[in-house]
């Protein structure tokens, strides 16, 4: 789990835990043929294997994937065995941030949480996206921050 993913959906931990075997390295999920983990949707959480991060220690030679432990094993699939779930359909779109990296990610998942908490609302996904698909105001903060933190 990131600690910059405030709303790390449960029933998207079970799914994790429900597919874990001793047949897979890495089970995550993908949106739009990119690994959830990569986006910055902020609802998931992905699963590792010990072995699997021990050979990533022994592989691994930049900064980058002693920083981000799981990068090495999505960005060498062959490698390892790995396994991607697929996301309810109203979450495969782009224009959704709810990863907190800076105070206008904050500010946004804070409005958000208060939305939530003033209408005895669940932190649920479908809560979240309905609050974001009645709110353009909190859309439209979304995109500009997705737009400013763009990876290049």
């Amino acid at each position: 789990m990131c600690s910059d993913n405030i709303f790390i959906q449960n029933e998207f931990i079970l799914s994790l835990i429900n597919n874990i075997s001793l047949h897979y390295d890495y089970v995550s999920y993908r949106i739009n043929d990119l690994n959830a983990i990569l986006t910055h949707w902020g609802l998931f959480g992905e699963y590792v294997t010990l072995d699997a991060l021990k050979k990533v220690q022994t592989k691994a030679n930049t900064k980058e994937y002693f920083e981000h432990v799981t990068n090495y094993i999505y960005t060498h699939p062959e490698e390892f065995k790995i396994k991607y779930l697929d996301v309810p359909l109203e979450i495969k779109r782009r224009d959704i941030r709810l990863t907190i990296d800076t105070i206008e990610d904050f500010r946004i998942c804070k409005n958000i949480i208060e939305i939530l908490e003033e209408n005895n609302l669940k932190w649920n996904y479908k809560n979240i996206l309905s609050i974001i698909n009645n709110n353009k105001e909190i859309l439209d903060q979304m995109k500009i921050s997705i737009n400013n933190n763009k990876k290049t």
